[in-house]
């Protein structure tokens, strides 16, 4: 297999880079610039451990199936695909479960309308700092929920 790119590169260095092949990149492949805090991926995950969100890969020697889990059913992890990234049985026949990419953080719906709330606040009493305001947006957006139907199209 050649680069696609006129760089020189080795089929897996650029690997490493790409998800152009789904191919098991060396952990020589890694950068080593990552804080202790960041996991080098992919890494081997337990299926008990993932969640909806995920990019795992299901691996048996240089096989590789790779999807974003989109269904956790008890013990089935269902891909976007619609194949199951992992079953019952799958580890006693030689496969293993990794994490190639972690969830996205969730976002909070809320956050946005209570910036503008607290901003709208702080400039109606002419206060340079909105965040000291968002606790009592909070309040307002609660009140607002208790008293009124209110949805997140709405509040737009």
């Amino acid at each position: 297999m050649s680069c696609t790119h006129d760089c020189g590169c080795t089929p897996e260095t650029r690997d490493a880079r790409t998800d152009e092949w789904v191919q098991i990149a060396p952990e020589s492949a890694h950068p080593a610039t990552l804080t202790p805090e960041q996991p080098v991926l992919p890494r081997r995950i337990k299926p008990e451990d993932v969640r909806v969100g995920m990019l795992v890969e299901r691996r048996k020697g240089d096989a590789a199936v790779r999807d974003r889990v989109q269904r956790i059913d008890g013990d089935l992890i269902m891909g976007v695909i619609g194949a199951y990234l992992w079953m019952p049985g799958y580890e006693v026949i030689d496969w293993t479960l990794w994490l190639v990419e972690d969830a996205p953080a969730p976002v909070d719906p809320d956050a946005e309308a209570l910036d503008q709330m607290a901003q709208a606040m702080a400039n109606l009493v002419g206060s340079d700092d909105a965040d000291e305001w968002v606790p009592w947006a909070e309040v307002a957006l609660e009140a607002l929920r208790e008293t009124h139907d209110v949805t997140a199209r709405a509040e737009q």
